[in-house]
């Protein structure tokens, strides 16, 4: 089983953690640096030690991260705050509500990944949220790639390859 207390750790900082994070989100622009463990991605795409250490290793560790009964609520609700801006009726550049490009890139990442797990769960995992997460995520990538960010090609890579 992964080790997910990293990212527990993280998202319970006061000052930079999850609530920080969902925060910034709903009030439409990310400000501080949070972005690797609430967001996260696979291993590989950041060279940062802050990316090293927060890259998840495959579909596997992002399933444990999603049935997490911490994390993949948080992860839910991250994700409908970020659906909330660019899915209104004056949809907000993605660019602009994570902060940078840079970090546009890396929510999108995130959302490859998530939206391919949620996809992917067994039948006796919770097909409600897991759902909900996904078309989520379909809305969010579709405004990102009608805003110049396509879906990750490396996280859609790995995924192909196991």
């Amino acid at each position: 089983m992964p080790d997910l207390d990293r990212f527990r750790r993280a998202q319970d900082d006061r000052v930079t953690g999850f609530a920080a994070a969902l925060a910034e989100l709903r009030a439409g622009r990310k400000r501080s640096h949070w972005i690797w463990y609430v967001f996260p991605q696979l291993a590989g795409l950041g060279r940062s030690p802050t990316a090293v250490h927060f890259g998840l290793a495959d579909a596997a560790e992002a399933a444990a991260y999603l049935r997490d009964p911490v994390l993949g609520p948080r992860l839910a609700e991250a994700v409908a705050a970020v659906h909330a801006h660019v899915s209104g009726p004056r949809p907000a550049r993605l660019e602009a509500l994570m902060g940078s490009p840079v970090d546009a890139l890396k929510l999108v990442s995130c959302l490859t990944l998530f939206r391919h797990v949620a996809r992917a769960a067994g039948p006796s995992e919770p097909r409600g949220p897991w759902a909900a997460l996904a078309a989520q995520a379909d809305a969010i990538l579709a405004a990102a790639a009608a805003q110049g960010f396509p879906p990750c090609r490396f996280t859609e890579e790995r995924l192909r390859a196991g």
